[in-house]
């Protein structure tokens, strides 16, 4: 009985050792951020400047762009997601701060709002995250890659005044995780430029 006793308290402390060792390996999670960014320089001229009001619908995406995962994809279109980074918030929410805070910067309506803001409003811009990732070539190429398809609705009549996807593809400085994550803040924040282009022209 003693020599069990011996053995199991044995094999405990070795495992407490080894599971210490494991976690103390095991290497941290890195944490990175989509935020907006917006240059005062690219605001629209007052002659394009609307005194209507747009609400921003929340942001729709495919269930993967509703988790923190920061998705890559290699040339065999695999898709995965890298084991030890995450964004601090889903892609879909990301962008809706991304899109809120450009087209609010942009000076192009009297006034941007969120869908919970009971204001009343003219125009409400739908959207929905296609793609949100770091692509692969064949070649030892990589680019943030970020794709959105947007609808422009009248709320008053309750009608699609226009309709438009936009893909924006920067390429990434490496091929890891940080990488990743700088090509995929550039093109979001270039995609948001092209959008208020667009609608500065509806």
């Amino acid at each position: 009985m003693q020599g069990r006793y011996g053995q199991s308290l044995i094999l405990v402390v070795l495992g407490i050792f080894f599971g210490g060792c494991a976690l103390h390996d095991a290497p941290s999670m890195a944490v990175y951020s989509l935020e907006p960014q917006w240059n005062e320089s690219e605001g629209v001229p007052a002659d394009k400047r609307r005194t209507l009001v747009l609400q921003v619908a929340p942001v729709r995406g495919a269930a993967p762009l509703h988790t923190t995962d920061i998705l890559y994809s290699d040339h065999r279109h695999s898709l995965q997601s890298y084991a030890y980074s995450r964004w601090r918030e889903a892609p879909v929410s990301a962008m809706q701060t991304v899109l809120e805070t450009s087209l609010g910067k942009s000076g192009l309506y009297r006034a941007v709002l969120p869908m919970s803001s009971e204001a009343g409003t003219d125009l409400i811009l739908e959207s929905i995250l296609l793609e949100c990732g770091h692509i692969f070539g064949e070649s030892n190429s990589s680019e943030g890659v970020v794709r959105v398809r947007f609808h422009l609705i009248d709320s008053k009549r309750r009608m699609v005044v226009a309709d438009k996807e936009l893909v924006v593809r920067v390429a990434a400085a490496s091929n890891d995780a940080p990488g990743a994550a700088a090509a995929i803040n550039q093109a979001a924040w270039k995609l948001a430029g092209e959008l208020v282009v667009w609608l500065s022209f509806i």
